[in-house]
């Protein structure tokens, strides 16, 4: 593990790191799919997931930050006909990254950048950081990498 790693931490260090000013949690967001006949299922979850590592590791320094595990199940009914998909229904997906983010600014963090890997996603991603930011009075952040 990174020492980056929300999962690596006690909930002392933490609390410790949210309650640093500018403190960022990365959620990075991925899903399970077909990638052809070559590539895993998880192709865009493990690539959001070294893609949130390698980003973080170049503003470590500078800005307080921890990344969480990945959020692996995205929303795929596209992929259905294809097999190996694993997907969440829209609303339920939006509930568990409403929920990632909320928890994550109980624990002193100033915001939540959640970082995407897959097309599905995208739409999602844009109304929880539309509506979180406003509800929670906090900096609520998306992007996709490519």
């Amino acid at each position: 593990t990174s020492e980056l790693d929300w999962a690596g931490k006690s909930h002392m260090e933490v609390r410790e790191i949210g309650a640093l000013d500018g403190s960022v949690l990365v959620v990075p967001v991925g899903s399970i799919e077909q990638h052809g006949h070559h590539l895993p299922v998880a192709t865009d979850t493990i690539l959001v997931d070294a893609m949130a590592h390698a980003g973080s590791e170049h503003v470590a320094d500078e800005v307080p930050l921890l990344i969480t595990p990945p959020v692996w199940c995205g929303f795929s009914p596209h992929h259905l006909s294809l097999g190996g998909r694993l997907s969440l229904e829209f609303a339920h997906l939006r509930a568990v990254l409403e929920d990632v983010a909320s928890t994550g600014l109980e624990n002193g963090f100033d915001a939540v950048l959640f970082l995407n890997e897959h097309g599905g996603n995208v739409a999602l991603i844009n109304a929880v950081v539309r509506t979180l930011g406003k509800e929670l009075d906090a900096e609520v952040l998306g992007t996709t990498y490519f």
